[in-house]
């Protein structure tokens, strides 16, 4: 038998029959919600099924293409972690699933050695501390490394194509520097990059948020040791020339530099206007066209490796076949895009309605993945036959086989330390208990290799840690801006 293990899955437990076990928990305001699952299944995944109504995939704010396979895509979604496909999007498989947090808003992969794969934790829409980056050197399968150094989410990344050791990632706290493939970080710059690229020449190129329009780009020629502002040309618009950026993007190589910097002159995000920059000199000249479109924050810029041509994701998506100097609209199903990626003579895009491909090639059919159910939870329910239903902004799910179902007050629970019963109807039905204060804990002695917590995360709450027979297993991360559920 297998010791059993407590942890987030998103849509996803394990469970199984087994021995005999103690399990206690012990967290800050931990919300320990009046259920534990076991069944007499073996130690196979447990999957939620779609059940009507189906609502909006998840949003996706990080792609990554392997450039040896076609079919091999990763996936990041804010709210459901890291995905991979090996079939080009028939199926997709969690990476993330006995992560404490599946919060990840970015991904890189090593060119020189695309099996290493970086996660840059965090949802810039619910951020929580102690964020950073993890690293897997094998597609996912197993991640060795995983430092926390910022306590805003780390939605930028970058790894130099030349040296795989140097790691850029950025949050609201600034701009990171790991020089040994993620094992050590330090702050480099006070101001947060939105982008980080290379030009294969010894120079990298930050697009920054903070400041003005004409300050949003630095190069380094030392590795970020030190940097040189890029001076762009002032928009011609008054109070555009006058707003702040809130995203920039930025591509180097084929002898050009190419920047998108999505501003407001309203201060609202949600009604950003898209300029765009280009320089053959390094960033010593430039030239501009304004206005090419509109975005809702993060915007990606993309150059096709084999034509040239440059790709902007926005609220549509915007094609240049002339170096930037006119833009046209690719029409999509959706819309409101954040990322993308160049696969099989398509563009797979990534936003705030899933995923959406484009073929490059005229008249081509581009072939559609399978979307993503991967997002939160907001409710979780039993019904009448003990099974147990999930719901969120992707729909309902459900059900669970029938569970043993252990309640806060049953006999099998013992607590110690500070507790109170909980009759709030939306913490699971009202029958919960509450610690209040560090050390409380929660025993449940039960028979199997695994359980299903089922509770909530609030902006009261703190880090649960969670023990299987007096050995730690793992560390939840129940805060949350917004109260929320969780299955654990």
């Amino acid at each position: 038998m297998r010791p059993a293990t407590l942890h987030s899955v998103p849509f996803a437990s394990r469970q199984g029959p087994g021995r005999h076990h103690a399990l206690p928990i012990v967290g800050l305001c931990l919300w320990l919600a009046g259920a534990f699952a076991q069944t007499a299944l073996g130690q196979s995944r447990v999957s939620w099924d779609p059940a009507a109504p189906t609502g909006t995939p998840d949003r996706i704010l990080g792609l990554a293409a392997d450039p040896r396979n076609n079919s091999l895509l990763y996936v990041a979604a804010p709210g459901g972690g890291v995905w991979k496909t090996q079939d080009g999007g028939d199926s997709w498989v969690p990476l993330l699933d006995s992560a404490s947090s599946v919060q990840v808003c970015s991904l890189a992969l090593d060119p020189r050695f695309p099996d290493v794969l970086y996660a840059g934790t965090g949802d810039d829409q619910s951020p929580r501390p102690a964020q950073g980056v993890k690293r897997s050197a094998d597609g996912g399968r197993t991640w060795t490394v995983d430092v926390r150094f910022t306590n805003q989410p780390v939605c930028t990344l970058a790894v130099d194509p030349v040296n795989s050791g140097q790691i850029f990632a950025s949050s609201a706290e600034g701009l990171f520097l790991s020089p040994d493939a993620g094992a050590t970080w330090s702050r480099i710059l006070a101001a947060p990059a939105t982008s980080v690229a290379f030009d294969g020449q010894g120079s990298v190129y930050a697009g920054f948020r903070d400041g003005t329009i004409e300050n949003a780009l630095l190069r380094s020629s030392d590795g970020g040791r030190t940097w040189t502002n890029l001076i762009l040309p002032p928009n011609p618009n008054p109070a555009a020339a006058a707003s702040a950026p809130d995203w920039v993007s930025v591509v180097a190589g084929r002898g050009a530099v190419s920047v998108v910097v999505s501003h407001s002159p309203s201060g609202l995000p949600l009604s950003s206007t898209l300029d765009f920059y280009r320089s053959t000199d390094a960033g010593n000249s430039w030239s501009a066209t304004f206005g090419i479109g509109r975005a809702v924050p993060p915007v990606s810029l993309l150059t096709d490796p084999s034509t040239g041509n440059l790709y902007v994701t926005g609220t549509t998506v915007l094609t240049s076949e002339d170096e930037g100097f006119n833009w046209r609209t690719i029409p999509t199903l959706t819309r409101r895009f954040h990322t993308a990626a160049f696969t099989n003579e398509t563009l797979l895009l990534g936003g705030e309605e899933g995923l959406e491909p484009v073929a490059l090639v005229q008249g081509a059919v581009p072939r559609w993945p399978v979307q993503l159910r991967a997002g939160r939870f907001l409710g979780v329910s039993f019904d009448s036959g003990n099974r147990v239903w999930g719901a969120g902004p992707g729909g309902l799910f459900g059900p669970l086989p029938a569970t043993a179902v252990v309640e806060q007050d049953s006999i099998a629970v013992t607590f110690t330390g500070s507790w109170t019963a909980e009759s709030n109807s939306a913490a699971s039905g009202g029958s919960t208990a509450r610690a209040a204060g560090a050390g409380a804990r929660a025993n449940l002695t039960f028979t199997g290799t695994g359980v299903t917590w089922v509770g909530l995360t609030n902006s009261s709450s703190g880090f649960a840690n969670v023990y299987v027979d007096e050995v730690l297993k793992g560390q939840f991360d129940t805060y949350s801006a917004q109260e929320t559920a969780q299955v654990k």
